[in-house]
C-alpha cells in the first residue's frame, strides 16, 4: 500500500440524489433511522469484563451474531477465519451489538472482526453486516476480510452508532481491505440513503439526545463497491457524521470507491 493517496476528507453538506457512492465526513443529521437487531444466535456468554471470542467452531454463523442490551461494556472478537453467513430475510444485522435500550452509564461497545467473513442477504430496512449500537460510551469497530450485503432500503453495511447524554463520545470505524486489483472488499446492495460504511453519533445517527457533542471518524482501506438498486437515490461510500459541535473525519488511505 506504499503506493497509495491519504485522501482527508471533512465536509460540511453533501449532495442528495446522487447515483453514485460518495466519500462524506458531515456535522448535520440524517433522517436513516436505525432498527434493533433481529433474534439472533450468540457465540458463548460474556466474561467478567465484559468480553467474548467467536471462533471458527461456529461457522458459518447462519443465525448471526448477536449481544443485545447487554448492560455492560462489550468487546465481541471475531477470530481470523470466522464466517457468518446469514439468509435469513427475518435477521436486519448479520453481527450486531447493543450495550442497552435506554440510556446508561459508562457502556461502551467494541467489535473487532479481522479477516472475518461477513455475509448478509435479507430484504429487511436498515439492515447491517456489521452494527454497533452502544449506549452511554464509545461505539468502535476495527475489522478487515470480505464483507458482502443486499438488503433493501437504507442499507447500512459497516455502522457504529452513539447515543449518548454525556458529551464527547467517539463513533469510529477502521476497515483495512486488500485494496487489491480484481478483489472487492465491500460489496454492499441496497436502495434509497444506503452507505457502505457509517460512523454516526447521537441525533446524527436519525434518533437519539439532539445537541450532544459526539465525534465520527471513518479510516478505510480498500475496494468498496455499492450498487443502488433500480429507482434509488442517496447512496453513500463513506460516511462520518457527527452531532451538536462535535467533528466528523474520514480518511481513505488506498483502493477504489465505486
Amino acid at each position: 500500500m506504499g503506493n497509495c493517496l491519504r485522501q482527508l476528507v471533512v465536509l460540511s453538506s453533501v449532495a442528495a440524489k446522487c447515483r453514485k457512492f460518495w466519500l462524506v465526513a458531515a456535522l448535520v443529521p440524517l433522517s436513516l433511522g436505525l432498527s434493533e437487531p433481529a433474534l439472533a444466535q450468540t457465540c458463548g456468554a460474556l466474561d467478567a469484563s465484559g468480553s467474548v471470542t467467536c471462533t471458527t467452531v461456529g461457522n458459518p454463523y447462519a443465525g448471526g451474531i448477536n449481544y443485545g442490551n447487554t448492560g455492560v461494556p462489550t468487546t465481541v472478537t471475531l477470530a481470523p477465519g470466522v464466517v457468518v453467513n446469514v439468509t435469513d430475510p427475518a435477521i436486519a444485522q448479520a453481527v450486531a451489538i447493543s450495550t442497552g435500550g435506554v440510556a446508561g452509564t459508562g457502556n461502551p461497545a467494541t467489535l473487532i472482526a479481522n479477516d472475518a467473513a461477513v455475509n448478509l442477504t435479507t430484504t429487511s430496512q436498515f439492515a447491517g453486516a456489521l452494527f454497533l449500537h452502544p449506549i452511554q460510551g464509545n461505539a468502535t469497530i476495527t475489522a478487515s476480510g470480505i464483507i458482502n450485503q443486499a438488503s433493501g432500503d437504507n442499507a447500512l453495511v459497516v455502522q457504529a452508532a452513539v447515543f449518548s447524554s454525556v458529551p464527547g463520545a467517539v463513533s469510529s470505524v477502521t476497515y483495512t481491505g486488500a485494496a487489491a486489483p480484481g478483489i472487492i472488499d465491500i460489496n454492499g446492495t441496497g436502495g434509497s440513503n444506503s452507505v457502505l460504511i457509517q460512523a454516526c453519533t447521537n441525533s446524527a445517527c436519525g434518533l437519539g439526545p439532539a445537541g450532544i457533542d459526539g465525534n465520527a471518524i471513518i479510516n478505510a482501506t480498500g475496494n468498496l463497491t455499492g450498487v443502488l438498486a433500480v429507482g434509488g437515490f442517496s447512496g453513500f461510500g463513506l460516511q462520518a457524521v457527527a452531532s451538536g459541535n462535535g467533528t466528523a473525519t474520514v480518511t481513505y488511505n488506498c483502493g477504489t470507491i465505486k
